[in-house]
C-alpha cells in the first residue's frame, strides 16, 4: 500500500533530475544509485521499503549484465560448456 505518493514520485523522478541543463546522474549506475537512495528516503510504502529497493537493485544489475557487449561474448564463447 502506498503510504505517500509524494515520496513514491521523488524516487521515480530523482534519476532524471537536471543541474545547470546537465544531468545530475549521468551513468546508468549513477542513476540506479540515486532511484536506490531516493526510495530508501523516502519510504513511500507503508511496509517492504527495503525489499522493494533490494529487488529494484537486483533488477537493475541483472540488466546492465544481460545488455553488456562483455557478458554476450562470454556467453557466446562459453555456451555448451556447462
Amino acid at each position: 500500500m502506498i503510504d505517500s505518493q509524494f515520496g513514491l514520485l521523488n524516487a521515480v523522478q530523482r534519476p532524471q533530475v537536471t543541474t545547470l541543463g546537465r544531468e545530475a546522474y549521468p551513468t546508468f549506475p549513477d542513476k540506479v544509485a540515486a532511484f536506490i537512495f531516493a526510495l530508501l528516503t523516502a519510504r513511500p510504502f507503508r511496509g517492504g521499503n527495503r525489499r522493494l529497493a533490494l529487488a529494484s537493485l537486483l533488477a537493475f544489475c541483472g540488466s546492465i549484465v544481460q545488455s553488456s557487449p562483455i557478458t554476450a561474448q562470454f556467453v557466446s564463447a562459453n555456451s555448451g560448456k556447462i
